[in-house]
């Protein structure tokens, strides 16, 4: 039992899907979750098939009180399937806690499943530097050096809690060779680290340090730092200062912090600062202070608060926060005061527990080590969310377990002197009904991951194929996806767009119509569904459609634009001018969708301002190919400019021979010119 955990928290940490051909497409994270997730339940079953009692403890009920409000609070949430995305990895999390609590028997357990988690640490570290100095792309990644975790950030987060653990066995190993691993160790974690350039984990280990070493100043007499270990550190820190320097990146990061006058510095606090006043006054409002959204759901309702407070910059039809930044106010605002008031109950069962045992001075060398990875995690959350993702919130619970552990041990020595004996402090259980549930739910479980990891595949294929435009492709496989979990939102929206390009706009709207039911502010599915009623003729809900997306999103480009053509083909063209300069000046605002403003205007006959925006289109677009196709069929055909739109089309089929209307650009270009595209 206690090996199968330990080869669980070591192989958990390094799975990731691999970029070879036919490998599984998914996310790392939903890698882990679903291996491991199965895994911890077998893990389960296992236990209760040799064990019919369990150790007591206090810290069970606020675990399983916060997680049945969890549960419950989805009767109300909007989104069932997010917020079950959500809760199943802190279910799982919670029985990791419940597993390493019953498993560590002794100290020699303890220190042993510790090195595990370090050992799979530094094989994570050594991965992301690889991938940061060569170019490693064996495993898939977004944001690099992003090791097995897709995203340098999501690395941090599970870098912030190891981190600890290598300073522990550093002070306290004896021998010379423990002190010399453990110094390469932490100097391989710490290379990692400051490769990710992440601010938040940069923070997180500073003060893990700072506090690190003020434990260290207090109980000196009791940490033995002999000539031969003073050298090792030394070495180390001076090592760890040169690839600072060495990082130049890393001096011009701290100094963008620290320059709160640096107008980028502000404005980057701005994405942050202004989405967390949001979430404020989404908690304010509608009751939502007391009962929450529902678990995992702050992403959903948070588009009708985007500018609530102050305007959150980072919000547009390209881009939609999908958390909130600090875990606190999205946990907050997702499971209400109620649910609060249960983490607050574990986080105060947590401090006392190790302050008690730091007094006490039991196994206190180990608890700070665990302590501070803690409050690292803390950190983390208070900018980023780490209990969004499943391996943190893992390791967290995990590191829960070893306190409580800890503690027992302590007060009634090591499981094999109590094995055998009566006691009070555990609950005797009937194993058999638990085991028929458990067996039940593992059966579940695997069908589910199954299915779960398969319909995640399929829609990250799908995806490929919509960047590509590849629409006939994207559906065929985005219907696979479907097949297998037909409640992903994602999946809906490619669905709904394939059919929407293809021209079967009835299909398109009964899966946009789908979409909403889960995400009912999601502009993006309200103006492509009113686009989709244009379409198909139905002008009274289009036009509906698309003042509820406006309703949300006043300065969304794309719905201005088409309630611009809907104004001029309806007759209303002195309306349909006053909305375009409406737009114009959002457009210049905002510098972006000059293109989508020039063929606006071009509709609508503005041709001198379809010119100027085709050219801004050029100036500020990194693919111009389109941009100068239309500027030379503008200045050509309507503003009588030959000589030049011929230059214009002439450049945009030397960057693009097959761009769009190019059978229109050579046409036009047939007569002037000899030469061939």
């Amino acid at each position: 039992m206690f090996k199968s955990l330990l080869l669980l928290l070591f192989i958990t940490p390094l799975l990731a899907p691999w970029t070879l051909n036919n490998s599984l497409i998914v996310a790392p994270d939903v890698f882990k979750v679903v291996f491991s997730g199965v895994a911890t339940l077998i893990l389960l079953l296992v236990f209760f098939i040799k064990n019919d009692r369990i150790i007591k403890t206090s810290f069970y009920l606020p675990i399983i009180l916060f997680l049945s409000w969890c549960a419950f609070s989805l009767l109300w949430a909007v989104d069932i399937y997010h917020g079950l995305e959500v809760l199943i990895p802190w279910v799982i999390s919670a029985i990791m806690f419940f597993i390493v609590l019953q498993s560590v028997k002794t100290k020699q357990h303890l220190t042993q499943l510790l090195n595990v988690l370090l050992i799979s640490g530094v094989i994570v570290a050594m991965i992301g530097i690889f991938q940061y100095l060569f170019d490693f792309e064996l495993i898939r990644q977004a944001i690099k050096p992003a090791s097995t975790f897709g995203n340098k950030n999501l690395a941090g987060h599970f870098m912030v809690l190891v981190f600890p653990i290598s300073l522990l066995f550093l002070f306290i190993s004896k021998n010379k060779q423990s002190i010399i691993l453990y110094a390469l160790s932490t100097f391989i974690l710490s290379v990692f680290i400051i490769y990710l350039n992440s601010r938040s984990a940069w923070l997180a280990i500073l003060l893990e340090l700072t506090l690190g070493v003020i434990y260290l100043i207090i109980n000196r007499n009791k940490i033995q730092i002999n000539k031969n270990k003073l050298i090792v550190i030394g070495c180390l820190f001076a090592l760890i200062i040169v690839v600072v320097l060495s990082s130049g990146y890393v001096v011009d990061r701290v100094i963008s912090v620290i320059s709160a006058t640096n107008t980028a510095s502000i404005a980057q606090w701005n994405e942050r600062i202004n989405p967390w006043l949001n979430t404020l006054g989404l908690i304010a409002d509608n009751n939502y202070w007391f009962y929450g959204t529902g678990v995992g759901n702050w992403s959903v309702i948070y588009p009708k608060y985007f500018n609530y407070i102050g305007l959150d910059t980072t919000f547009s039809e390209a881009t939609q926060l999908a958390h909130a930044h600090n875990d606190f106010l999205e946990i907050f605002a997702s499971v209400g005061v109620i649910g609060v008031l249960f983490l607050l109950w574990l986080l105060f069962l947590t401090i006392a527990k190790v302050f008690y045992l730091l007094k006490n001075n039991i196994e206190s060398h180990y608890i700070i080590g665990l302590f501070l990875g803690l409050i690292g995690f803390s950190i983390t959350s208070f900018f980023s969310f780490p209990s969004e993702v499943f391996l943190p919130i893992f390791i967290v619970m995990a590191y829960l377990g070893l306190i409580v552990n800890i503690d027992f041990r302590s007060q009634y020595g090591d499981f094999q002197t109590i094995n055998n004996k009566k006691s009070q402090n555990f609950y005797q259980i009937k194993t058999i009904f638990i085991n028929i549930t458990i067996v039940i739910f593992l059966m579940i479980s695997v069908i589910s991951a199954r299915n779960y990891l398969l319909a995640q595949h399929y829609y990250s294929k799908a995806l490929i194929k919509h960047n590509q435009n590849d629409f006939r492709r994207m559906l065929k496989i985005a219907k696979k996806s479907y097949d297998y979990n037909e409640l992903n939102p994602k999946t809906l929206f490619l669905l709904a767009k394939g059919y929407s390009s293809l021209g079967d706009f009835k299909k398109a709207i009964l899966f946009y119509k789908k979409l909403l039911q889960q995400t009912p502010f999601n502009i993006n599915a309200l103006f492509n569904l009113s686009a989709a009623y244009f379409n198909s003729g139905d002008t009274n809900n289009g036009l509906l459609n698309l003042k509820k997306s406006l309703f949300i999103h006043p300065q969304y480009i794309k719905s201005n634009l088409v309630l611009t053509e809907f104004y001029w083909f309806k007759g209303d063209k002195k309306k349909a001018i006053l909305q375009y300069q409406k737009v114009k000046k959002m457009v210049l605002k905002q510098k972006t969708d000059y293109e989508n403003l020039g063929d606006t205007a071009q509709k609508i006959k503005l041709y001198n301002e379809a010119k100027i925006a085709f050219e801004l289109a050029i100036n500020n677009a990194k693919k111009k190919d389109s941009a100068f196709a239309k500027l030379g069929i503008i200045l050509f055909y309507h503003l009588n400019q030959k000589q030049r739109g011929l230059e214009m089309m002439v450049k945009a089929l030397r960057l693009n021979p097959n761009v769009a209307q190019n059978s229109l650009l050579k046409k036009t270009l047939k007569p002037y010119l000899r030469k061939r595209f």
